[in-house]
């Protein structure tokens, strides 16, 4: 972490080049592969495969963060599906977020 975020940092700095750090260096993919058995997937994130999806990156940055002194939060959820007649929507899992 020393690499990335620096002593005198505000916790916003240290949030913004964290988040700049994680989409410059590791790749946004649907289809991460399989984890290897007993493999932690934020490990295998970080420093073997360097691609995933949201949940991946969200909780990489979290783990992140907090190691940084940064108190931090992770949540999930669903982006807005498709609105449909009388303000009823469809939810999909593909709708899910991290």
């Amino acid at each position: 972490m020393e690499e990335i975020v620096t002593d005198g940092m505000t916790n916003r700095q240290k949030a913004v080049t964290i988040r700049d750090y994680l989409k410059s260096t590791y790749s946004y993919t649907l289809s991460p592969g399989e984890l290897p058995e007993g493999q932690d997937f934020v490990d295998d994130f970080l420093f073997e495969t360097q691609e995933g999806y949201c949940v991946y990156f969200g909780t990489a940055l979290t783990m992140m963060l907090r190691i940084s002194g940064v108190p931090t939060r992770y949540i999930e959820g669903f982006k807005m599906g498709n609105e449909q007649v009388n303000v009823a929507y469809v939810v999909r899992n593909s709708d899910a977020h991290a």
